[in-house]
């Protein structure tokens, strides 16, 4: 099962599959919000029944969905928050099962790399020195961006005007 993003993500991620795996694209399930339920339902049954092999889908399918026999999640677009990162990597590992989970993660996601190394340690496990790197850079930029705010007079509380400085209110007057 591959995550991604947007539903266009999803048609790009299947394509690109298809190519790589040497399969046609008929034997890649895609799941988006774009799609009717009907049509999401009878994609998810053919992969619950072992009929499609791979699904590629959006958060769509991360929630209240039961593929028991999900053995491997990928990431491939890494998701914006650790929550939706729980919901993903719980459609496999069920009931009881062993499975694992891969996240692709750049730079660009560090918010994310922050929050997984705290997961990760939470649940005892091993962080690899290159999360631990990215979200290493990524709380140094937050450190910066909020000392650059602070010295440049801007808290983010806005502008507040005093009474006296308001304007008089308009006030209509005959010649």
């Amino acid at each position: 099962m591959i995550f991604v993003e947007r539903q266009t993500d999803t048609e790009n991620a299947a394509y690109l599959l298809a190519k790589m795996l040497g399969i046609h694209i008929r034997n890649i399930g895609m799941i988006h919000g774009g799609m009717q339920q009907r049509q999401r339902d009878y994609i998810m049954n053919g992969f619950k029944h072992s009929q499609t092999r791979i699904l590629v889908a959006t958060d769509v399918a991360s929630r209240g969905i039961d593929f028991p026999d999900v053995t491997c999640v990928v990431n491939f677009i890494a998701p914006k928050s650790i929550d939706r990162y729980c919901h993903r990597i719980g459609r496999t590992g069920r009931a009881g099962r062993t499975g694992d989970s891969f996240t692709f993660i750049g730079h660009s996601d560090g918010c994310l790399a922050k929050d997984l190394v705290g997961y990760l340690k939470k649940c005892g496990m091993e962080v690899p020195q290159k999360l631990l790197d990215i979200a290493g850079k990524y709380v140094q930029y937050e450190e910066q961006r909020h000392l650059r705010r602070s010295w440049s007079g801007r808290s983010g509380r806005g502008f507040k005007r005093q009474k006296q400085d308001s304007p008089a209110p308009y006030q209509s007057s005959s010649w």
